[in-house]
């Protein structure tokens, strides 16, 4: 089920990504997009009903989700619960927050993936940033990063990573395997 962080419809912005065959099949499937039209807030979505979580990328997660307590909350409860936690690319900053019940970082000894510093750099962006990403990781994680804007993706156990966009379906790949023998 989709959701969102406020009151808001979640927004598309069809222009900005590359358009795809399978975008353009999700963005013209009807039911797609009613299921974006009616998201859950975070207080309406219980950690029991999911069996994961799939964070998509941003760079607007650097500024709200390094530091959103509620989405932690989920992300923590599905995890503890034995779901799987996915992200991709600055997604992998709401990850950032997560503590698990035993006091240790859900990135404690795990290998992690998300947006790197020459990313940032090559997109004209790292000085917008309220953090660089992949420093952030490293104070919590073993990083790992392959070359910039290509696919790139950690798993380890329940918790599967991308480094950034054109890794998403090697992650979402990634969360179907790991379903399919969860």
């Amino acid at each position: 089920m989709p959701a969102r962080k406020a009151a808001k419809h979640p927004s598309i912005r069809p222009a900005k990504q590359r358009a795809t065959p399978s975008i353009k099949k999700y963005l013209e499937d009807r039911e797609f997009r009613e299921k974006i039209t009616h998201t859950l807030k975070p207080g309406q979505i219980f950690a029991r009903d999911y069996a994961g979580i799939f964070l998509p990328g941003s760079h607007g997660q650097m500024y709200d989700l390094a530091q959103d307590r509620r989405v932690a909350g989920i992300t923590r409860a599905l995890y503890e619960n034995g779901g799987l936690v996915a992200a991709v690319c600055h997604w992998s900053a709401a990850l950032l927050p997560v503590e698990l019940s035993n006091g240790e970082h859900l990135l404690a000894g795990k290998t992690v993936a998300g947006f790197t510093n020459l990313e940032e750099l090559l997109v004209g962006r790292k000085r917008y940033m309220p953090f660089l990403l992949e420093d952030r990781l490293k104070s919590f994680a073993n990083y790992t990063k392959g070359l910039p804007f290509l696919p790139h993706v950690a798993v380890d156990g329940r918790l599967i990573t991308g480094q950034n966009s054109g890794s998403a379906k090697k992650v979402a790949e990634a969360v179907v395997r790991a379903l399919g023998t969860a």
